[in-house]
């Protein structure tokens, strides 16, 4: 997939849709007991998936897509991650 998508998106677009999973909302109308399966049995996993993704991207493909504006857009990720207290 890090080979290919370069023929079907752009970086940025690629960023945007990680970031979408990574904050992925709960379901309508959940309780708080819920909510708490939720995290723990959905949203952690997808999360734990997607830092892992950047953590693959960045190792394996650094140089050849992230310049100063993909820098840039990487430094709202690590905000991201970093403000919504998931251990990475």
């Amino acid at each position: 997939f890090m080979l290919t998508f370069r023929s079907f998106t752009s970086r940025n677009d690629l960023i945007d849709k990680l970031m979408d999973r990574f904050n992925m909302p709960p379901p309508k109308d959940v309780t708080h007991e819920e909510f708490g399966y939720f995290k723990k049995e959905k949203l952690d996993k997808v999360r734990l998936r997607v830092t892992q993704t950047f953590k693959y991207w960045l190792e394996n493909f650094f140089v050849y897509d992230f310049d100063a504006e993909g820098l840039k857009k990487l430094d709202g990720v690590v905000d991201v991650i970093e403000k919504s207290k998931y251990p990475h």
